[in-house]
């Protein structure tokens, strides 16, 4: 939920503005509770007698097997984990999932967590992945494996060829580049012995069956936490292409740089493809319980319940943030509502020049700021409650005329903190910050632009 709801609506001099951000709390709050990854699973998954059904489908009488091991990393794994556990109970012999934060309580039984780093991999994510790896090994033919797999996967189940200060250096520099998901994944995979496909190829012959929350636009199975269940579509090539596009070839360790090259002519292997025998004999299901679409049928099912005219943008909006921004404003503005709503999902990226800090939510509200009408507010933030490189845990950031008027006071000049993508400090001066904590989960972003 919106935790510093308050401190948004404090001061405000316009009964509009904060009638706009009432609103806008109200279906964070909303998205926030339905997303929860125990209510997924709920909806989703269902045990009758020994069958197992997933979104309606029968999947396997778990009565088939001998054991069911839980295996796992993303910023909804725990949570997931809980919800398996807590609908197989017993049944479950033992698992191992990689999260960003330990719970305060651990209720899991059955299944061990480990704290790994995000959004740039540490040892204890590599040690996790370790773990994970032999536990998919022990796994054979008449044992089944559930795995659970949401954002933020690549970097807390890292397993790299190279050695991981040289892996960590790339994923710095790759976060660091306007470089998209897909191209960042295509460069980790290539360079991952558990990504791409290789957790599945390490099950094999188990049955193994993914659950997973999709923070990826368009649901890429390959590209969401870097695809450890699903066979890899990029190459060699590609990897290569993405560093020498956003000029890292010549940054990145000499190491990774041989291995990609080697991997080109066929030294190292590719990545596993679909010919593999654990995907030709149907070994392997994929189910995405969840994604960008849930977020965004969610915000509209609690803005229309307000009284909104809802105008959805779509659940793939990608491209620089402050592009995004100009964007929305722009179809904004010819709007005829007089209370309006637009809605977006997706995962916008920053072209990172300046030291400040901040995220790519803070960065497309900053970006739309001196664009806005004095009727306009606008949110974008994070579902999983961490938007970017920050001191703390900030979700987002809401802004409309009031947060203008502050800079204005404040004398702080929001092109300039802009340049140096610091809309961090900027909001956390003006008071627009959006503060959710941790979900326990990650469905992509959610911009929202209100008319009021």
């Amino acid at each position: 939920m919106a935790l510093n709801k308050n401190s948004l609506l404090a001061g405000l001099s316009d009964e509009a503005s904060r009638k706009s951000r009432t609103d806008l709390c109200e279906i964070i709050d909303f998205v926030l509770e339905n997303i929860d990854p125990i209510n997924i699973i709920g909806k989703a998954v269902e045990l009758r007698t020994s069958k197992l059904f997933i979104k309606n489908d029968l999947v396997c009488d778990i009565s088939d097997f001998k054991n069911i091991f839980v295996l796992g990393a993303g910023k909804a794994a725990y949570k997931m984990a809980l919800a398996m556990e807590n609908l197989l109970g017993y049944k479950v012999s033992k698992g191992y999932v990689n999260v960003p934060d330990l719970p305060e309580k651990n209720a899991l039984r059955k299944i061990q967590i480990n704290r790994a780093s995000h959004p740039i991999p540490d040892q204890g994510g590599l040690n996790g992945a370790q773990e994970i790896m032999k536990l998919a090994k022990e796994a054979g033919a008449d044992d089944l494996i559930i795995c659970l797999i949401s954002g933020g996967g690549s970097s807390l189940l890292p397993l790299p060829v190279v050695p991981l200060e040289e892996f960590i250096e790339l994923n710095s520099l790759l976060l660091k580049s306007p470089a998209t998901i897909n191209e960042i994944n295509a460069v980790r995979k290539h360079l991952s012995q558990i990504s791409g496909g290789n957790l599945a190829v390490a099950a094999y012959p188990a049955r193994l069956l993914s659950l997973i929350i999709s923070d990826v636009v368009n649901d890429p199975l390959d590209v969401i936490a870097s695809g450890p269940t699903v066979p890899d579509l990029s190459r060699f090539q590609e990897a290569i292409e993405v560093l020498k596009k956003y000029n890292l070839w010549t940054k990145v360790s000499g190491n990774i740089g041989k291995y990609l090259e080697d991997g080109l002519i066929g030294i190292n292997p590719e990545t596993p493809k679909a010919d593999h025998p654990v995907f030709k004999e149907n070994k392997v299901n994929n189910y995405i319980l969840a994604n960008h679409r849930t977020v965004l049928d969610l915000a509209a099912e609690k803005a229309k319940e307000l009284a909104y005219q809802v105008n959805t943008l779509g659940s793939s909006v990608q491209g620089l943030a402050g592009n995004v921004a100009q964007d929305l404003i722009d179809k904004a503005r010819i709007s005829s509502g007089e209370k309006t709503i637009y809605l977006a999902t997706g995962e916008t990226t920053v072209d990172v020049k300046g030291t400040g800090q901040g995220g790519r939510n803070q960065e497309l509200v900053l970006s739309g700021l001196n664009k806005l009408e004095n009727n306009m507010t606008l949110v974008s933030f994070a579902t999983d409650g961490v938007d970017g490189f920050c001191p703390e845990a900030v979700a987002g950031a809401m802004a409309d005329k009031e947060t203008l008027d502050k800079a204005r006071e404040l004398n702080l000049n929001p092109e300039i903190f802009l340049a140096n993508n610091d809309s961090y400090n900027f909001f956390k001066n003006t008071g627009g910050q959006l503060i959710s904590g941790p979900s326990g989960t990650n469905l992509g972003d959610l911009i929202m632009l209100v008319l009021n």
